[in-house]
């Protein structure tokens, strides 16, 4: 079964030529899983998202990749989706992305970084206005609204009680050789002023 979903997503991708062969040149690699991509759109990966967007290849309101095997994906990038999830659903579904990574699989998130926005908010004199929708969402549609808060300390945390190794964190245009336009390493700016709000760590099943 996961052999024929993967041939008809590879299939898609080479039908509308919109993407390269990345992630499929060799087949033990396994796919590449983006989860909550909303626009943007990464050569070589599948892309999930509630919203159908065109280059959308599986629309799911469930971030638990049912679609695919255990042991079966080489990574998996989040950014800034696993706070749309309650504290209660963030630990399961760690250890779900664990049990569905291959052995040295890699899982990539970037969330608000809880420290950053303290520092900002008090740097700006208490300006709660200027970090809200970083801290709780933009809350222009249903999915977009936060139900959690990370530091690096206690995502480090979640992570090591999943299993995974060689946790570090990680930057934008290093890890995938361009800035993709997401929050990754996205900033919010006052005036002149600009502020980077992430949290992005790695981890290896």
């Amino acid at each position: 079964m996961m052999k024929s979903f993967l041939s008809k997503i590879k299939n898609n991708f080479f039908r509308r030529n919109r993407f390269r062969e990345v992630g499929f040149a060799e087949k033990k690699s396994g796919p590449k899983v983006h989860i909550g991509c909303g626009p943007i759109d990464i050569p070589g990966w599948i892309n999930i998202d509630a919203r159908a967007f065109p280059h959308i290849h599986i629309v799911a309101d469930s971030l638990d990749l049912k679609e695919f095997s255990d042991g079966s994906i080489q990574e998996i990038y989040m950014c800034h989706v696993l706070e749309h999830c309650s504290f209660h659903d963030v630990d399961n579904l760690i250890q779900i992305y664990h049990s569905k990574l291959r052995t040295d699989g890699t899982l990539r998130l970037s969330v608000p970084d809880f420290e950053l926005l303290i520092r900002i908010y008090l740097e700006l004199d208490r300006d709660l206005e200027f970090i809200k929708k970083s801290l709780m969402g933009g809350q222009e549609y249903p999915q977009n609204y936060h139900r959690s808060v990370f530091d690096k300390r206690l995502l480090s945390t979640l992570l090591r009680k999943a299993g995974f190794r060689q946790i570090t964190e990680w930057e934008t245009e290093k890890d995938f050789g361009q800035d993709l336009g997401d929050w990754s390493c996205g900033r919010i700016r006052k005036g002149f002023r600009s502020f980077e709000v992430s949290l992005n760590l790695k981890a290896i099943k």
